[in-house]
């Protein structure tokens, strides 16, 4: 608790730094390009389009009963933006360190800001594709409900979680590049080791506990739960979503104040 009450101190003390760099971010990422932030709009369509044709079309996957009536489609986006939101991140997590050599090594500055700040970027980027989302709902007959407002308290914890996977990350990769490489892999298998493109009900039954360590899991089951059923909400699902964000915040807060004195030596 005392890491996150510091940590909040330093966004709060530093927060025109923040906003500065996450403008220049978001300006960087399409820099020279025509359609600019459309591009975070172009991209998950494309992925929504295709593995709709190949699970619906091609594999006829179905849907489970707390999602009868519920078009592919719809599941399948529910489940993506969140997915997307959660990849933005992390894949971009091993070279926070490295991308920003000038910040870490020829002045004082904060370094764990610079992984908050692709946080605040990704985020801003699911809120787009979130009010797209919300539009698309509408559009196909979907009535929201009251608990969309529940729906927050799992951004809160995944970004927890994602926040101190990206210090893990970031402070490793100084030391040891081949972990920019390696995430990639890693989040290959974590797609599928997530029900984005498949419903959990398909997975036998002797499977589903270890999907269900999965943080990630978590986040889209609440995701299409709030959206797109009448079920209660997995308040059980919620608590471990949050307890694996509050474990890894606290781990690779840890780790990158550890690691962060050496990082002006190595680079």
């Amino acid at each position: 608790m005392k890491g996150i009450i510091r940590f909040s101190k330093s966004i709060k003390h530093n927060r025109y730094t923040i906003i500065g760099m996450v403008k220049r971010d978001l300006k960087t990422k399409y820099a020279g390009s025509y359609l600019g932030l459309l591009w975070s709009i172009i991209h998950p369509i494309s992925q929504i389009l295709i593995f709709s044709f190949i699970f619906s079309v091609v594999m006829r996957i179905k849907l489970g009963p707390e999602f009868t009536g519920v078009n592919f489609t719809v599941w399948l986006v529910c489940g993506l933006i969140p997915w997307l939101y959660f990849v933005e991140v992390v894949s971009r997590a091993p070279n926070t360190i490295m991308d920003n050599v000038n910040l870490v090594t020829k002045m004082r500055f904060n370094s764990e800001l610079l992984s908050f700040n692709y946080l605040i970027s990704g985020l801003i980027n699911h809120f787009i594709s979130f009010c797209l989302l919300l539009i698309f709902l509408l559009a196909n007959g979907i009535d929201l409900k009251a608990t969309v407002f529940v729906l927050p308290l799992y951004l809160v914890g995944i970004s927890l979680f994602m926040l101190g996977l990206s210090w893990l990350l970031a402070s490793l990769t100084v030391y040891l590049r081949d972990i920019g490489q390696f995430i990639g892999v890693v989040l290959n298998l974590w797609f599928y080791f997530t029900p984005i493109v498949f419903p959990f009900s398909a997975i036998p039954n002797e499977y589903k506990v270890y999907l269900e360590i999965n943080p990630v899991f978590y986040l889209i089951e609440g995701y299409r739960m709030i959206l797109l059923s009448d079920e209660p909400i997995n308040f059980y699902g919620l608590m471990y979503l949050f307890a694996a964000g509050m474990a890894m915040f606290l781990i690779g807060g840890l780790i990158f104040r550890k690691l962060k004195s050496g990082f002006a030596d190595v680079l």
